[in-house]
């Protein structure tokens, strides 16, 4: 999931996915020697939400990609990219 974000946003935009793999054995060394790094680079950005979308009834109205979508069109009509 922490990839989805920056593929859906690629995929909109026209451009190559530019995430690069980083190997299990790096990963390990840097969560070894500096946890906080190691966090920040590879820990779940995920947030559960669903007791709260419950409890107000709420529903989106739009899916995951549709608002990356519309975000992307409305990005490329008011900047200069």
């Amino acid at each position: 999931m922490n990839t989805q974000l920056v593929k859906e946003i690629s995929l909109n935009l026209g451009r190559k996915n530019n995430i690069i793999p980083i190997p299990s054995l790096t990963q390990k060394i840097v969560k070894t020697f500096k946890p906080n790094i190691h966090q920040r680079l590879f820990g779940n950005l995920v947030v559960d939400n669903s007791q709260t979308r419950k409890e107000l009834n709420y529903k989106p109205e739009y899916s995951f990609e549709q608002g990356i979508k519309e975000m992307v069109e409305w990005y490329k009509a008011n900047s200069e990219w």
